[in-house]
């Protein structure tokens, strides 16, 4: 009660089929594949054979505690494609293939969907403890606030480790930032990024509405682009579909 989130449109586009989508995704696959494999080795190790892939094909069903002592020390912050299909063969992703003569971003695209999956599970859980207290009080903002820095550290992430984003998104994730004494408590790029619209955890407050206005003026008066404020909820296409 007496929060909500909106977006802003930055009103950039670029295509998730570009070439920076695909090396990340590429990367990500190619993480999954190398972690598998040293999950493989060590059961070889202890004369058990790995029947299926712990993770179910994801990286994002890896514990991030699991991850970081036993799996990201073992990942190249880089690797050469010719040097992957040299050790490990192939990825499982039907979209992609790994390009010998290309550098991945690997262990930074692993870091990224290992550490993000840990982020969304933990914002939720700040909303839902959130909102079994009285609204407004100093308990319930601590964890909006808790809630707003991970959105902050998931944007950071998907511009620094997914190797994503556009600079106009930075710009609006930052003019947040500026205004959170208004009741603004994080943003974060959203969709297939590169671009497109940032979502905003805030208040429902007149304060809190000037605070977006004035943002979306900077974001003009600094871009020359237009941006286009998403408030509220629509019916959604289930009651569209009623009223034919």
């Amino acid at each position: 009660e007496g929060v909500r989130v909106l977006g802003i449109n930055s009103n950039v586009k670029h295509s998730v089929g570009a070439g920076a989508y695909g090396r990340t995704r590429c990367a990500a696959f190619m993480a999954h594949k190398i972690i598998l494999d040293l999950m493989k080795s060590a059961g070889a190790a202890h004369g058990k054979e790995l029947a299926r892939d712990p993770m179910n094909g994801y990286l994002a069903n890896l514990d991030p505690d699991d991850y970081k002592a036993h799996f990201r020390p073992r990942l190249a912050e880089w690797m050469k494609g010719s040097e992957f299909l040299s050790r490990h063969a192939r990825t499982i992703d039907s979209a992609t293939s790994v390009d010998r003569n290309v550098d991945y971003p690997v262990q930074h695209a692993a870091d990224h969907h290992v550490l993000e999956a840990r982020r969304v599970k933990n914002f939720a859980q700040f909303l839902e403890e959130a909102a079994l207290l009285p609204p407004g009080t100093r308990e319930q903002g601590r964890l909006l606030d808790m809630a707003g820095h991970l959105m902050y550290a998931s944007h950071l992430s998907y511009t620094n480790d997914a190797m994503l984003g556009a600079p106009e998104c930075d710009l609006l994730v930052n003019l947040v930032k500026k205004q959170e004494p208004a009741g603004l408590y994080g943003a974060k790029i959203t969709g297939g990024g590169s671009g497109g619209t940032v979502a905003i955890l805030a208040d429902i407050s007149e304060r809190a509405d000037a605070a977006i206005q004035q943002i979306m003026t900077d974001y003009r008066d600094q871009t020359g682009r237009a941006p286009e404020l998403f408030s509220g909820t629509s019916d959604g296409a289930w009651a569209r579909k009623a009223d034919r």
